[in-house]
């Protein structure tokens, strides 16, 4: 993996030195070939560019070489011989550098193989880094909290979670509609943006029941609604959305200023027994 470029002569070979050049870039030499004194030696190249049209005659061109080429460096007059975007030296080299004995970094100290295959040359192209978003919403927004959302690299992979507030059980994760992952922790391999909702459910949304030795009244109501419980120590009003309308510890609630329609009751007595009911507001 070397660059040779702009000198009098790139690769010299004397008499009976056997050269065998790999993942090399040979360029602007006025000889990029040296070889009129190899004699006998064998000299060739394997998986190289070079902007020469062909080799000498004692020169042998194995596999995957590139004649007539330009390796694109980014300012080769001023000693920038790193690979431009779209150079055809980059992932140009041999796919199999076993017994290569290549180095874990370039000249420069980045990592040597940056992509599938390894580069020509004595810099190795760093492929730019894609990142990608992902955007969280829980529904409703009073249902639980999400976490995971912000910006990862491309191959990241990431574990986003759901937890539900209390009175509420998580249902799934969608996106644009679709179910993706019953879990609430999901986990996935980032490859692109993305947008999921975490949905959940009012865990009381069933009526359990009103105790024999409780009386809710009236119901359906327009105004106060009466809770007659043994114990009753708090009640909760919900709408059908999960959102709290009234909290309270009185077991006397006016409803008067909601709005028509059906809201969950939910009462708490002592020796943590809790039940809902089905409340009407007309």
């Amino acid at each position: 993996n070397n660059t040779i470029y702009n000198n009098y002569q790139g690769v010299r070979v004397e008499n009976g030195a056997n050269t065998y050049i790999y993942n090399s870039i040979i360029q602007n030499n006025s000889y990029n070939f040296a070889t009129s004194y190899a004699g006998d030696a064998d000299v060739e190249v394997h998986y190289s560019l070079t902007d020469d049209s062909s080799l000498p005659d004692n020169v042998t061109s194995v596999e995957g070489n590139i004649l007539s080429g330009n390796a694109n460096f980014v300012n080769a007059s001023s000693g920038n011989f790193a690979l431009q975007q779209g150079s055809s030296a980059i992932d140009g080299g041999d796919s199999d550098t076993t017994g290569l004995f290549i180095p874990e970094t370039d000249i420069l100290g980045n990592p040597r193989i940056d992509s599938e295959r390894i580069d020509m040359g004595a810099t190795e192209y760093q492929q730019p880094i894609t990142y990608y978003s992902i955007e969280l919403n829980a529904s409703p927004a009073s249902g639980g909290e999400v976490d995971g959302s912000g910006t990862y690299e491309e191959g990241t992979v990431v574990t986003i979670t759901a937890t539900p507030a209390v009175n509420y059980i998580f249902l799934n994760w969608t996106e644009n509609g679709d179910e993706v992952s019953e879990d609430p922790e999901f986990t996935f391999t980032i490859d692109g943006d993305r947008d999921l909702q975490a949905n959940f459910e009012l865990s009381v949304g069933i009526d359990s029941g009103t105790p024999s030795t409780t009386k809710i009244y009236p119901n359906p109501t327009r105004g106060v609604l009466h809770i007659d419980s043994e114990g009753f120590q708090s009640a909760s009003l919900y709408a059908l959305d999960g959102r709290i309308m009234i909290d309270s510890e009185e077991n006397a609630i006016d409803l008067s200023s909601l709005c028509k329609g059906v809201y969950l009751l939910k009462v708490s007595t002592s020796g943590n027994v809790v039940f809902t009911s089905k409340i009407i507001k007309e």
